[in-house]
């Protein structure tokens, strides 16, 4: 029997006896070579989250995720169609009000969001929460419709909390909802 080159896994010809054992044996290097590429990759997807109703604050927990061996969660909002259109959604994170942004002034919401008349399909944004000491975040967006194009980065703002006690995160809308079908991946940087 001929075994492929990197992984040596069996490479059956026509004539050759097929026996579970090898069968077996291929699973474990697949599984064992899986395995190496996932704990050699900084970046790991931590939860998947779609809101079921519209509302006006869609409460995420992360209650059940270990955020010490993370620097860095990158959190991507997909809106609904449904979302309130001209609307302002904000980050909070434990139920906490007050954030510092660079001037040491301070703002309702780690993270501010717009959404536009009819520009959920069309824009993308990555909030990125920086994990230490303290909790810092702030987001980028772009907008692309045909030629027409605009990018945004925030400013920076903080709150007094660390990436250990972090156990849950809420979009809240100011104006309008967050429609059903909203989506949030929240991928996590290893230290």
């Amino acid at each position: 029997m001929k075994k492929t080159t990197n992984y040596q896994l069996s490479q059956w010809d026509a004539g050759d006896r097929i026996l579970r054992e090898d069968f077996n044996q291929d699973n474990k290097k697949l599984d064992n070579a899986i395995a190496a590429l996932r704990d050699a990759s900084p970046v790991v997807k931590l939860l998947d989250f779609t809101a079921r109703s519209s509302q006006s604050k869609m409460e995420i927990s992360l209650a059940d995720i270990d955020l010490s061996d993370y620097r860095e969660l990158w959190i991507y909002p997909k809106f609904s169609a449904s979302t309130t259109e001209t609307n302002s959604i904000y980050l909070t994170v434990n139920d906490l009000t007050q954030y510092q942004t660079n001037s040491s002034s301070t703002r309702f919401g780690l993270v501010s969001l717009s959404t536009y008349s009819g520009s959920g399909n069309k824009t993308t944004s990555r909030i990125t929460l920086l994990l230490g000491n303290v909790i810092a975040g702030y987001h980028a967006t772009a907008y692309l419709n045909g030629s027409t194009f605009a990018a945004n980065i925030s400013d920076l703002r903080t709150v007094q909390l660390t990436g250990s006690e972090l156990t849950k995160m809420a979009f809240c809308s100011d104006n309008g909802v967050i429609g059903s079908g909203t989506r949030v991946t929240i991928l996590g940087v290893r230290i």
